[in-house]
């Protein structure tokens, strides 16, 4: 393109020829004739305008892929397994779980339900799904939920779990969403039926320590927040692989696990053996909450060390900071800034220089163009146009090569290290490889490129500016040293 150029001005001079104004024609062809010193400016403004977009869109990409990880791997602002409930609330309703959490101070949304692993048992192997069990009607304004994790929006599926709660129970399955790994791996699509034995949830009515959840699939999601597909350690501390989760209603499951697992008649034995109701447990639990730093603080000492502690924090912020102070992401940062900050002054600098050089050396010649005749504006007009086209060409060049750059190497370039410590150093590397691959790496477009580009745009003009009136100073007579001779 830059070979091409000095052929594009003289295109340009060739038609401002043909219009009625002589300021176009001499300024395309004064640049066509000399076109190493704009070739120069040019290229300089390109390559800065490049390297700063690339630098400001890798930054904004590469945070947004830590908070992704971290609002997926969270769920919530807070979740985590329940350690232990007072001893009078062990029976109480999935309401009044809720409410105990619900009346910490900083807590704006609370939701308990059942977090357990389902067994689908093949010719070939032992698949594990993992089951979140959740209140379809405070879910949606406690979880952090995505596009990424789904198109439709979290209110519409939770709507659509409570509309299919009835119909569930007269079939004896619960309405289930599905994410695309477990509807992938076991050939199901909405409107499939299929059944798991929950490990270690007891049915009382067979004896059997892993009851079965019958289950009906209603939507399809890409991802289920806090289901991380890979290997893990199951309940017996062997290696178990998680092939994808589903999500469901707790008050739908508890209903049908009650009606279908409940001990209430007699065994054929001597012993009369008493009748007992299966509860489903409340185990998991995911809060929203404020972002006050104090507020935080004290919300985050009540989740670890009072009895409504949980076990397995995790904690979506904490986990944001973490990621963001990974050793290599910190040394792409500094590099990036530093580099671009100073190679973005250093141009600054030399364009304003080169715009002053060439004022000065071609004073003689807007000289001899005013003593011909041309009025102040009119030179000055010749002058502005010169380097308007030169900023604009850069611009334009800049930005279209900039988009190509990080379009092309910013999604290679975002990464996520297993932090050393915290609770996401307990991922295995098969997971959290997957969570690598499982989200797609978004190219954010950052408000601060705006910013960057208009101090850009308003500095070249500023620039300009000063050399149109270094131009424009001196009177005519005092140009052609009339008052010395």
């Amino acid at each position: 393109l830059l070979r091409l150029y000095p052929l594009l001005l003289g295109l340009g001079a060739r038609l401002a020829n043909r219009g009625q104004g002589a300021i176009s024609m001499l300024a395309f062809a004064q640049m066509s004739r000399s076109p190493r010193q704009t070739i120069r400016i040019t290229l300089l403004l390109a390559l800065t305008v490049a390297f700063a977009l690339f630098s400001l869109v890798f930054t904004a990409s590469q945070a947004q892929r830590s908070s992704d990880i971290a609002a997926f791997e969270s769920g919530a602002d807070f979740s985590g397994s329940i350690a232990a409930l007072p001893s009078n609330q062990s029976q109480a309703s999935l309401t009044g779980v809720t409410s105990l959490y619900r009346q910490l101070p900083g807590v704006i949304s609370a939701t308990a339900g059942f977090s357990q692993d389902g067994l689908l048992t093949q010719s070939t192997a032992n698949i594990h799904i993992a089951v979140r069990a959740v209140d379809a009607n405070t879910f949606a304004g406690t979880a952090n939920w995505t596009t990424q994790d789904s198109s439709q929006s979290l209110t519409s599926l939770m709507a659509l779990l409570r509309q299919q709660q009835a119909e569930g129970i007269r079939q004896d399955r619960v309405p289930v969403i599905i994410d695309a790994s477990a509807a992938s791996n076991q050939n199901l699509q909405v409107g499939s039926t299929f059944s798991l034995d929950m490990i270690g949830l007891p049915d009382y009515a067979s004896g059997s320590n892993d009851s079965q959840l019958h289950g009906v699939v209603v939507a399809l999601v890409q991802h289920i927040p806090t289901v991380n597909e890979g290997a893990t350690l199951d309940a017996s501390g062997s290696t178990a692989a998680i092939n994808g989760g589903i999500l469901l209603d707790y008050s739908t499951y508890a209903m049908l696990y009650q009606r279908d697992n409940s001990l209430t008649s007699v065994a054929p034995s001597a012993t009369p053996v008493t009748p007992q109701t299966a509860v489903l447990p409340i185990n998991y639990l995911w809060l929203r909450s404020q972002d006050d730093p104090a507020t935080l603080a004290h919300l985050r000492a009540t989740l670890t060390t009072s009895s409504l502690r949980l076990d397995t924090l995790f904690d979506r912020r904490a986990l944001l900071n973490i990621l963001n102070s990974e050793p290599l992401y910190l040394d792409l940062l500094t590099v990036l800034t530093i580099g671009a900050t100073i190679t973005l002054l250093l141009v600054l600098i030399g364009y304003v220089l080169a715009s002053w050089q060439s004022a000065k050396l071609r004073s003689g010649s807007f000289t001899t163009l005013r003593s011909l005749g041309a009025t102040a504006l009119q030179v000055t007009s010749l002058f502005l146009l010169e380097q308007g086209v030169v900023f604009f060409t850069a611009l334009i060049i800049g930005l279209l090569f900039g988009t190509i750059l990080a379009t092309t190497v910013v999604p290679a370039l975002i990464y996520s290290d297993i932090p050393i410590t915290g609770i996401l150093s307990n991922l295995s590397d098969n997971q959290f490889y997957l969570i690598q691959h499982s989200f797609s790496k978004q190219i954010v477009i950052p408000p601060s490129l705006g910013i960057a580009l208009a101090l850009l745009v308003g500095t070249c003009l500023t620039a300009v500016g000063m050399m149109a009136w270094t131009v424009l100073r001196p009177s005519l007579g005092q140009a052609l040293r009339l008052n010395e001779d």
